[in-house]
């Protein structure tokens, strides 16, 4: 029978890859009901880790260059939605170098944007 927590005193096994890794790893997780419950606990850890890093980058930004509130802290939703938003016009080439003038509401990816128009 695996036992949860090495006996005291037992040797560490080493692994040279993850090849050998797998099998044992597998191996600790034979119950059905542990196998599923890694599922969201995983999932969970990336969402979080990735929020956390992506928002701590965005946060540094604003607070160091722009001297501004991130929208993140008044509209999260649509700070969100916002973000990835820019980030595929960035990805696209499509953000301009300046920002809307203001009163420009058209920022919608898909708008026809006027060359010049910022």
């Amino acid at each position: 029978m695996l036992r949860a927590v090495p006996a005291p005193g037992a040797p560490i096994v080493r692994f040279a890859s993850f090849r050998e890794f797998c099998p044992f790893y597998l191996g600790q997780h034979r119950n059905r009901t542990c196998r599923r419950l890694h599922v969201p606990g995983s999932g969970a850890e990336r969402v979080l880790a990735a929020l956390g890093c992506g928002y701590g980058f965005a946060w540094v930004g604003h607070f160091l260059f722009e001297h501004n509130r991130p929208a993140t802290f008044s509209h999260p939703p649509y700070s969100f939605a916002g973000a990835w938003m820019m980030f595929v016009q960035v990805l696209r080439g499509r953000l301009p170098s300046q920002p809307p003038r203001a009163g420009y509401t058209r920022c919608i990816p898909g708008d026809r944007v006027p060359q010049g128009a910022y």
